[in-house]
């Protein structure tokens, strides 16, 4: 499997239950070209140093950070914190629970890499989601020789 072809979260939580041995199932699983990301990034209590060690790919900062960024200035200080801390470690940043235009633009305004919620799209099956994604284009013919 191509590496990212895979992409598994870990919350705060699971880290904090077993940390040593979750740094080591991440170790593996990274060696097999699976991805990882902290989910709900910021409503634990995990050290930094878990943060440095970590063999991750992304952080997701969770909802609860996202859903006044707009509006409310500590929200938006903390998000932007994380923005520039994921991006120092070379870090793919995903903001959860993004249900307004305003809280798209400002986390665009402020290079988070990637979003989701229930702006772009409402949870769904496989079948609902090839919907949403439209018919597949056409594969590319090889050029002729």
């Amino acid at each position: 499997m191509p590496r990212g072809a895979l992409h598994i979260e870990v919350t705060e939580s699971m880290l904090l239950d077993s940390p040593e041995g979750t740094m080591r199932t991440l170790r593996t699983l990274q060696k097999h070209g699976i991805c990882t990301s902290l989910d709900d990034f910021g409503t634990g209590f995990s050290s930094m140093s878990y943060l440095h060690q970590l063999p991750l790919d992304a952080l997701k900062i969770d909802q609860t950070f996202v859903r006044n960024v707009a509006d409310d200035d500590r929200s938006a200080a903390i998000c932007h914190a994380m923005i520039t801390l994921g991006h120092s470690l070379g870090l793919t940043l995903v903001a959860e629970g993004v249900e307004t235009r305003a809280q798209l633009d400002w986390l665009h305004r402020h290079h988070c890499d990637q979003v989701q919620g229930y702006l772009l799209a409402r949870p769904m099956d496989l079948a609902g989601t090839l919907e949403h994604l439209g018919p597949a284009p056409p594969p590319e013919l090889p050029a002729r020789p």
